[in-house]
This record gives C-alpha cells, structure tokens and sequence, in this order.
C-alpha cells in the first residue's frame, strides 16, 4: 500500500497546478466542439437539428 501512495504522489507532483490543468483541458474541449460543428455543418450542408 505503501508503494502505491508513493507513486500517487510522485505522479500528482508531476501534474501542471490545477488552475492550469483547467485551462488546458476547457481549451481542449472548446477546441473539439468547434471542430465537430465544422465536420457536421460540412457534410450536410445545414447545422443538424436536434428535433
């Protein structure tokens, strides 16, 4: 058990503050929206209608 919350902690030490952790992965999800809108106005000719 020992061994294992070492490697938790050394694991977690090498994460990026959670501040920045949060951005990069907001960033991340804006950024595969805007390309999944893109790809489906793109190969229907219309934004698809949820109804």
């Amino acid at each position: 058990m020992q061994r294992f919350l070492e490697f938790v902690e050394f694991t977690g030490n090498k994460l990026p503050h959670p501040i920045t952790l949060f951005a990069i992965l907001a960033a991340a999800v804006i950024l595969i929206f805007a390309i999944a809108s893109r790809v489906s106005q793109d190969s229907t000719g219309s934004v698809l209608s949820a109804m």
